[in-house]
This record gives C-alpha cells, structure tokens and sequence, in this order.
C-alpha cells in the first residue's frame, strides 16, 4: 500500500513543482515597453541596439547614394573619395585633380536625401611638372 501511495505522489509533487516553476518563469520581469525611468534595462538596450542598427543601414545607403552619384559624374568621375557618413553628416576626403571636382563632390552630396551638412576635406593634388 505504501507503494501505491508513493508511487502516485511522488509524480503528482514533481508536476506541482514544475508548474509553480512555470508559473514564475511565464511573469514578466522586463516589460515590452521601453522604461524611460530604467535606463540600464534590456529592454531600453534591445531598443538602443535597433536604432544602431538601423542608424548604420540609413549611414550605408547615403554613403552608397553619394558614391554612386560621384562616380556618374561628368567632372568628377572614377577619382577616388571617400565618403564617411554619420547621420546627416557627411565628411568628404581625398585627393581631387581640381577645384571644380572638390566643389563639384560638395555639391553632389548636400543634393543627396537626408543630408544636412557636408565636411569637405578633400585636397587638391600638386601639379607634377612636365
């Protein structure tokens, strides 16, 4: 009879025990919502992480708009610049053969979506005689 007895509680213990664990585990502990008076919670992190993310791809594409305009371009055409994008400033640097490629460059990039200032580093390349 012990046996019985034993043999079914023991099962029943363990399944209470699992769904009071359950049960702790299903509360949330760190809200959805982002918690402004939390500034170290995961979820303000997570929201954080997904505005970096998406702070780089908007920076990838106004770079690649830039370059891609750059390189089209009757006056300044295959010469190489850089061009580094950090939200809606946009540094240009580089060697250009002349002052209408280095202002054309400046140009090209302030036209360009979501640009508000331009940093134009780039020099022009001393004239080699001969």
């Amino acid at each position: 009879m012990r046996d019985t007895f034993t043999a079914w509680l023991a099962p029943l213990l363990i399944a209470g025990l699992l769904a009071t664990g359950c049960a702790d585990r299903n509360q949330d502990t760190v809200p959805d919502q982002v918690q402004p008076d939390v500034p170290d919670s995961a979820a303000n992190r997570a929201g954080e992480a997904a505005r970096d993310a998406g702070e780089v791809a908007d920076n990838a594409t106004t770079t690649a708009r830039i370059k891609s305009a750059l390189i089209a371009d009757k006056t300044v055409g295959a010469v190489k610049i850089d061009v580094d994008t950090k939200g809606d400033v946009v540094t240009l640097s580089g060697e250009v053969d002349t002052e209408a490629q280095k202002s054309r460059a400046e140009e090209i990039a302030k036209r360009t979506e979501g640009v508000r200032q331009v940093i134009n580093q780039l020099t022009i390349k001393p004239k080699t005689p001969g």
